[in-house]
């Protein structure tokens, strides 16, 4: 092997460990989470009814969702809804607990028309570890599935007529 082949081998090896350096740093550079937003993906609900969307916004590892930030919390259907949102606005003030880190929701979801709905969920709030906060914003998708009211039950007794 002449000089030249060796140093172009040797050039190779060098890009190949490189690269595997590389590889293997960047998958331990993935930041893990440092929080989650929990949510059921679907639910479903009849025509008339009014369900509760529970929502949760979970720090993780340390982190807290800083207490005298904003977190906003936004809810939209689509172009003909088939539910709606009592309230399509959430804050801080909504919380079942404002002071908490750990802010949870109850959302009354009322069934308008029978389908299926993909309601759009954005968030951000701020998010802290020590005393490095950072903004978070995300999104996510509900799938509402409403249902029609069944029939009433033929067994039931019917109110007598009112006599004219």
């Amino acid at each position: 092997m002449g000089c030249r082949s060796i140093h172009v081998v040797a050039a190779a090896l060098l890009l190949l460990a490189s690269s595997a350096a590389e590889s293997q740093a960047g998958d331990k550079a993935k930041p893990k989470p440092s929080y989650r937003v929990v949510f059921p993906a679907a639910m479903e609900l009849q025509v008339g009814s009014t369900e509760v969307l529970e929502l949760a916004v979970i720090p993780v590892d340390g982190f807290r969702v800083d207490l005298h930030g904003p977190v906003r919390i936004t809810f939209q259907s689509g172009e003909s809804p088939h539910v709606t949102i009592k309230k399509p606005r959430l804050s801080r003030k909504d919380a079942l607990d404002p002071q908490s880190e750990a802010p949870r929701f109850r959302v009354p979801v009322r069934g308008i028309g029978a389908g299926q709905e993909r309601v759009s969920i954005r968030y951000r709030f701020w998010l802290c570890r020590s005393k490095i906060c950072r903004p978070v914003r995300g999104k996510a998708v509900l799938t509402a599935l409403v249902k029609e009211a069944p029939p009433p039950d033929e067994g039931e007794a019917q109110p007598p007529p009112v006599a004219p």
